[in-house]
């Protein structure tokens, strides 16, 4: 049978290792998650712009018809 000082020590190893498993996969997981959300963020931008400026465009033909048909 082992002593419990042993099976304590044992256990104390396991779970501080397991501790340290944890905080280096956060610390390595943090900085790619990051990097995700800043080029999901540009390509909503990228995306918006684009949206912006074809509706100036859908506008501007929308404009010149009915000026057209005025005329």
């Amino acid at each position: 049978m082992i002593p419990k000082t042993s099976a304590y020590s044992y256990v104390l190893y396991i779970s501080a290792t397991i501790s340290l498993c944890s905080i280096f996969m956060i610390f390595s997981t943090l900085p790619l998650l990051y990097d995700y959300i800043y080029a999901i963020k540009d390509e909503i931008s990228e995306e918006l712009s684009i949206c912006k400026r074809n509706a100036q465009n859908i506008y501007y033909e929308v404009n010149s018809i009915q000026m057209y048909l005025k005329n």
